[in-house]
């Protein structure tokens, strides 16, 4: 049995809706187990001893973690796995690990170099993780980089000539430091441009700042299934984050599958996973940059059309079905079947 472990419960993040696509395309493969490290919680400790039991039973524990859990949960994992000769692969999720690991103490970081980055195989989500860590593995451990993917739900691409060539959309967490405040008022300096903002937000602030914006709405959290079709509604997505965590964005990903022109910032892992011809990039915490870029496109507006097709054509190398072949085949020599 492959056990994997990691969140699927609610609330929806970006690492929980990832991890459950891979649950989603892995249903009818028997091999593969999955277990919800959400209900690891103090009040259901029958769970702690259920996952126990399941990693003994295990040729492989496959653990898909964030930051604060592969630092103070998974090293105590690992040394379950070893004491049943289970084998451990480890998924990172997220873009700023390296941050995190350069910030803990001595012996924090002593723990996490003797147990998970001695795991069989590590998975990090981009290019510069893993050129970062490779020089604190030892050579037996086999390092790669697995970037975020989704299932595409995209039946039917909407030619974004038939939409408001003005509608904005933002889609993730609402946070300032996703660039929500830059891109509320860029869209202030530009005529006809529409922001529909969609997503987690517990900024009050931002909510009565959007109150008394023009041309500004926040619509709240959308579904998994509600994402697809908004998608298909809006014609430019916008993600001018400079979050320190941001790594390989789901939210952007299911954006090119509706085939959207890009606007992110140029932050993180966003310029690895596109070039500078695939989309518009803008400067971090820069409302200047933004504009410029839908003044641009207001002037010419066959620049959508490019982008457009550009962001569909790159959609293709973040699609499950294609990343998701090595690690199926890594896991199945990993347990020698």
């Amino acid at each position: 049995m492959i056990l994997i472990v990691g969140a699927l419960s609610p609330p929806n993040g970006g690492a929980t809706i990832s991890l459950a696509e891979y649950e989603e395309f892995l249903k009818n493969d028997s091999r593969f187990v999955f277990f919800d490290a959400a209900q690891l919680k103090p009040i259901k400790m029958y769970k702690y001893v259920e996952l126990i039991v399941m990693i003994a039973r295990s040729s492989i524990a496959s653990f898909h973690v964030s930051d604060q859990a592969a630092v103070y949960k998974l090293p105590f994992l690992y040394l379950i796995a070893r004491l049943f000769n289970t084998k451990v692969i480890y998924r990172q999720f997220g873009g700023g690990f390296s941050n995190t690991y350069q910030a803990l103490g001595c012996i924090r970081r002593w723990v996490v170099n003797k147990t998970i980055l001695r795991s069989n195989y590590i998975y990090f989500q981009s290019k510069y993780l893993v050129n970062f860590f490779s020089t604190k593995c030892s050579n037996d451990v086999t390092i790669r980089w697995l970037p975020t993917s989704r299932i595409n739900r995209f039946t039917n691409l909407e030619c974004w000539e038939k939409k408001d060539p003005t509608n904005i959309i933002f889609l993730g967490s609402v946070t300032k430091e996703k660039g929500v405040y830059e891109l509320i008022e860029a869209v202030q300096h530009v005529d006809d441009y529409f922001l529909n903002i969609y997503g987690p937000c517990d900024d009050k602030l931002l909510i009565s700042r959007l109150k008394n914006s023009v041309r500004c709405e926040y619509h709240g959290e959308l579904t998994r299934a509600g994402v697809t079709e908004t998608l298909k509604q809006r014609s430019i997505f916008a993600l001018p984050s400079y979050h320190p965590g941001e790594g390989y964005s789901g939210a952007v990903i299911e954006a090119t599958f509706s085939g959207l022109p890009l606007i992110l910032s140029r932050w993180n892992a966003f310029p690895e996973m596109f070039s500078e011809e695939e989309v518009m990039f803008v400067s971090p915490k820069s409302v200047e940059s933004i504009v410029k870029r839908l003044v641009a496109l207001r002037e010419h507006p066959n620049l959508l059309s490019v982008y457009s097709e550009k962001s569909f054509i790159a959609s293709e190398r973040f699609k499950l079905k294609n990343t998701i072949k090595q690690f199926i085949e890594d896991h199945l020599i990993c347990a020698e079947y």
